[in-house]
Parts: structure tokens; C-alpha cells; sequence
């Protein structure tokens, strides 16, 4: 699973006023000219975000901000999910029903 380690947490008192994680070098998927990386690549990249976010629901962790823009592409061509801020529970909030059984990534043509 490729997410940044949790560093700490940025607190005041008793409040939590956010995380602080593990930094990831390379380039934003949502930056990138992706008509000239090989198709391969990508489908390698929507793979990987895929494995995560399934791992992530596993344990009822929802990634509250899924885009191209919150993925880095590192030095060794793997996908990275950033930005937890608006990461939540699934517990409580769907029945387990109706909790995401597959999560797809599309070639979005680019």
C-alpha cells in the first residue's frame, strides 16, 4: 500500500488540528502530460491506486479526496495516494451493504 507515513499529529491542547505525514518526492499524476507516458504505465498506476483504495475500505477507511491531483507519481514510477485531511470511517455512516465492494480506475483518454 503506498501512503505516506503518519509523523504526528499538529495538535493545541487536546485538539487535533491535523496530520503530519511522511513526504513524497516525485510529480503529481493530475500535473502530468499522460498521452506521453506508455499506456502500460498507466495501467500500472491505476492498478496500484486501485490495490490501496480496496486495502484502505478493508479497514473502513475512506480516502475523502480521490483525484489526480492527490496522487504522486515517485522516482520509481509508483503511484502514491496524499492528502488524508478529509479521510473518515465508514463505520456508522453506510450500511455494510452498500459499502464499495470494487473500486475502478478509468483510462480517462489523456
Amino acid at each position: 500500500m503506498l501512503i505516506p507515513r503518519l509523523l504526528g499529529l499538529v495538535s493545541s491542547g487536546k485538539d487535533v488540528l491535523g496530520i503530519l505525514l511522511e513526504y513524497v518526492d516525485g510529480k503529481v499524476l493530475g500535473q502530468m502530460n499522460l498521452s506521453k507516458r506508455p499506456l502500460e504505465k498507466r495501467k500500472d498506476w491505476a492498478e496500484q491506486i486501485e490495490n490501496t483504495v480496496k486495502r484502505l475500505h478493508r479497514h473502513d477507511i475512506v480516502w475523502g479526496d480521490p483525484k489526480a491531483g492527490n496522487v504522486v507519481i515517485d522516482e520509481e514510477d509508483n503511484a502514491w495516494l496524499i492528502d488524508f485531511g478529509g479521510v473518515s470511517r465508514m463505520d456508522g455512516l453506510i450500511s455494510s451493504s452498500k459499502r464499495p465492494k470494487r473500486v475502478t480506475c478509468r483510462d480517462s483518454g489523456r
